[in-house]
């Protein structure tokens, strides 16, 4: 696929190598960038002292916030069954100080891919970020045989002290994803199996395997069954993409300024006729509205006068106007002709 300059989607933005960060590096000097990442995401026993949760979103999220480096791979559960999804753009929130939220300095990211300038927002939670138990699985080569032997398969099924050579292993609940594997993964919704066969190729292809090790153990894990009380299931898998919120103008105005807008530069073209960006279609429309209240002035039309912004547009449209011209106070608004 040609670059674009200006991509309007993440999916132009991951289809092009010299957004990559890591792209100009050395080999050498990328494959200890990415070793440095997935420190982070260490669940193996052996490696001794495990980060938490908490910690590991804290720090991973600091990692997104300078520039696009890829996004973070998990399983959600579907009518279809579990199904990989992408996080990426992550981002603390910091409102303005004349903001009053609930959600100051949480996480949050973008879900998939952006249609229309807009994207699936999700908070975050650390437990997208804890460890799995410790059961067994096979080695890679006898993973990959016995799914191969068996095309519907899904996945390796819960083994035993008879399923000869095996291994404990543990993982995250999720898992960092390079850029330069993005555009396999990232709007695909692949299945544990796709998303095992696909990944474990390409790391593997890559000379990445020991580099990226908690990914590869990531989707492995997710690909195989393990024995609980209440039956087998697979080795991961969340039930929602991180916390649930009400939406609030000034996140989302915050989160499109600094991820969407940053990100993907398509979409600070000009705006046409037949494509208007919503942010700006808001201000037209604010402006219109207030040419409306100075027209309505001079009719003779019984009503009560207009003595502030806010009786002009409502409360809901003055703080969205706030917002969008970044004030805390409507003294403060520009003029509008």
């Amino acid at each position: 696929m040609t670059a674009v300059a200006n991509p309007k989607t993440f999916g132009e933005l991951f289809q092009d190598a010299t957004k990559d960060p890591f792209g100009t590096l050395a080999t050498a000097t990328k494959h200890a960038a990415y070793k440095k990442i997935y420190a982070h995401f260490n669940a193996a026993e052996e490696h001794g002292i495990v980060p938490e949760a908490s910690a590991t979103l804290t720090e991973i999220t600091h990692l997104f916030e300078a520039e696009p480096i890829g996004g973070i791979a998990f399983f959600l559960q579907t009518e279809e069954g579990h199904r990989l999804r992408i996080a990426h753009g992550l981002r603390k929130y910091q409102p303005r100080a004349s903001v009053s939220t609930s959600y100051a300095r949480r996480e949050f990211a973008y879900l998939g891919e952006a249609r229309q300038g807009r994207c699936q927002l999700i908070q975050l939670a650390a437990n997208m970020f804890n460890v799995t138990d410790s059961f067994r699985v096979l080695p890679p080569a006898g993973h990959a045989a016995t799914l191969e032997t068996d095309m519907a398969r899904e996945y390796v099924p819960v083994l035993t002290d008879e399923d000869g050579v095996t291994e404990n292993l543990r993982a995250r609940q999720s898992c960092f994803v390079p850029f330069e594997l993005m555009p396999f993964l990232l709007g695909k919704n692949l299945s544990p199996r796709q998303t095992f066969s696909l990944v474990y190729s390409w790391l593997e292809a890559q000379g990445l395997l020991d580099t990226c090790k908690p990914l590869a153990d990531f989707v492995r894990v997710s690909n195989t069954r393990h024995a609980t009380l209440t039956g087998d299931m697979p080795g991961t898998g969340l039930s929602a993409p991180g916390s649930l919120y009400q939406p609030e103008v000034d996140l989302e105005l915050y989160m499109e300024r600094m991820v969407l807008h940053r990100d993907l530069t398509g979409l600070n073209a000009p705006v046409t006729e037949h494509a208007p960006n919503h942010v700006v279609a808001t201000l037209a429309s604010a402006v219109e509205a207030l040419k409306e209240s100075h027209l309505q002035g001079s009719r003779d039309i019984a009503r009560a006068p207009v003595t502030s912004v806010r009786d002009a547009f409502g409360e809901s449209n003055t703080r969205r106007l706030l917002a969008l011209c970044q004030v805390g106070d409507t003294d403060d608004l520009p003029p509008v002709y």
